[in-house]
């Protein structure tokens, strides 16, 4: 009997973390989006070849329990910009399979950050690239 009552209130600690994961993530929605810094260009494979860039490093990030990508890529922005980032390539969006039951299918995105070597940084749309906030508004993931 006190196994039933122990496996019942850890169940009920589980529903309740997702719960407020889902409250404060929903919440956050909203704020998350006007927070974008910049608009980092995405692209999903390179940019073309007449520009040049230099790579800064590997960009990965995973939200902590099921969701859209969408709810963790201004996030994504942020870091790439606190690296030095003007554009994010070889860019990934996708569902991944997590450990814990509440992490089973959760979003990650992937990407490496890089900086324009011109000083006067290309027009994102017209190289083949797609803006983060345009990946938000559009829920349509870079080409």
């Amino acid at each position: 009997m006190r196994s039933v009552a122990m496996f019942c209130m850890i169940l009920l600690l589980c529903f309740d973390a997702i719960a407020s994961d889902i409250k404060s993530d929903s919440k956050a929605n909203d704020a998350k989006k006007s927070d974008v810094i910049g608009d980092v260009c995405l692209f999903s494979g390179s940019p073309p070849s007449d520009i040049e860039y230099t790579k800064i490093t590997r960009l990965k990030l995973g939200k902590g329990s099921f969701g859209s990508v969408a709810d963790i890529l201004p996030k994504f922005a942020k870091r790439a910009r606190a690296v030095g980032a003007d554009a994010v390539i070889n860019y990934t969006g996708s569902q991944r399979f997590g450990f814990w039951p509440w992490r089973f299918i959760r979003p990650v995105l992937r990407g490496e950050a890089i900086k324009w070597n011109s000083a006067q940084k290309p027009d994102c749309s017209k190289i083949g690239g797609t803006t983060v906030s345009k990946v938000l508004t559009t829920r349509k993931a870079p080409d």
